[in-house]
């Protein structure tokens, strides 16, 4: 039987483990949806931090959190503001994308919207952690930094996202390239060094099959990530890991996952070379759990829209969740997208009927 997740607030300011039911208009289940790298762009989130004070402000606190633990992400902020982020940078992108999803969970939260279960795909895994509670910003902060380092000292590389199977493209591909990630039936990504990648281009071209490159300098989800699992290992067994009060929906088990599998040091060393599950993870959250509201939080669409396809094919006859995105991507208003997505939050709420 699915289980009905209310959404829930802090009981006080100062609170970090009570919590009692939202109550009143926006009292529904909802899930977030956390994008990993690929999903970036040049400048995403810079007009936002310039016209939102509770955006600016929680982006300012993960840079500032990371520039006082770390000097690893040298001026990371300025580049951003500047317009000089590199996208397929990852010790520019990874930053960015856990300052601008938290900056997005503390403007929604400002709103009276919070999650009651989250999903992080790859990357996202961990702004997912600490919207649930799971790490303190600062223990990301030192997890972000032993990824981003430890990844950037594996091979040169890249990722693509291709149309195909992965049965297919086991099939035709070079034997180091490797499936990374499944987001949804024929949406596949695979994984491999530069020459790899650079032959498996030519092997998709010859059989037709369309592919994109996505925005990454290092082979993510790949074997050749695994000799540096045991130094985040390492790093992870200082960290503090909490389990939290909301649904903690694991992109690379493909399930919801108790806290005695994501606190535990080993599950988040073993993201960096294992394959994304992402189809399987929104499935299984659809199918558990009935949301009122889907959100993606964070650039893109590309996860709402697999939502989407995923909530027409999950099983049982429940109302179909409301799926919305935060930032739409490169040109958009994004603080328009957000009244409107908190306009369309607040309309599904009272057409539910949800009271105090």
């Amino acid at each position: 039987m699915r289980s009905r997740r209310r959404a829930t607030c802090w009981t006080s300011p100062t609170s970090t483990c009570a919590r009692t039911p939202l109550r009143g208009r926006l009292g529904m289940g909802i899930l977030y949806l956390l994008p990993g790298q690929g999903a970036q762009y040049r400048g995403m989130g810079v007009e936002l931090y310039r016209t939102s004070t509770q955006f600016a402000t929680a982006v300012d606190e993960v840079l500032d959190t990371l520039s006082r633990l770390s000097t690893y992400f040298p001026a990371v902020k300025q580049r951003w503001l500047d317009g000089e982020d590199d996208p397929a940078d990852p010790s520019v992108t990874q930053p960015l994308l856990l300052a601008v999803e938290y900056g997005l969970h503390r403007l929604l939260s400002s709103w009276g919207i919070e999650p009651t279960a989250v999903l992080g795909h790859s990357a996202g895994e961990l702004a997912a952690a600490v919207i649930a509670d799971v790490l303190s910003l600062d223990d990301a902060c030192l997890m972000l930094e032993a990824r981003a380092a430890h990844s950037l000292e594996c091979p040169a590389g890249g990722m693509l996202a291709v149309g195909a199977t992965p049965e297919t493209l086991h099939a035709i591909l070079p034997p180091d390239t490797e499936i990374a990630g499944v987001n949804a039936p024929r949406q596949t990504m695979v994984s491999g060094p530069t020459e790899s990648l650079r032959r498996a281009r030519s092997i998709l071209d010859e059989n037709c099959v369309t592919y994109v490159d996505l925005a990454s300098t290092r082979p993510f989800h790949h074997s050749l990530m695994s000799d540096k699992q045991d130094m985040v290992r390492m790093n992870a067994t200082s960290l503090s890991f909490v389990p939290s009060p909301i649904e903690f929906v694991s992109g690379y088990a493909g399930t919801t996952i108790a806290a005695t599998q994501y606190c535990r040091p080993e599950y988040w060393a073993n993201h960096m070379a294992a394959p994304v599950r992402y189809w399987d993870a929104i499935r299984s959250a659809l199918s558990n759990t009935l949301f009122d509201c889907v959100i993606e939080i964070g650039p893109g669409t590309t996860l709402s829209t697999i939502a989407r396809r995923a909530a027409r094919s999950s099983p049982g006859t429940h109302r179909p969740p409301l799926v919305l995105t935060s930032m739409s991507g490169p040109g958009s208003d994004t603080l328009e997208h957000l009244r409107t997505l908190r306009a369309r939050a607040d309309h599904r709420s009272a057409a539910e009927g949800v009271s105090a």
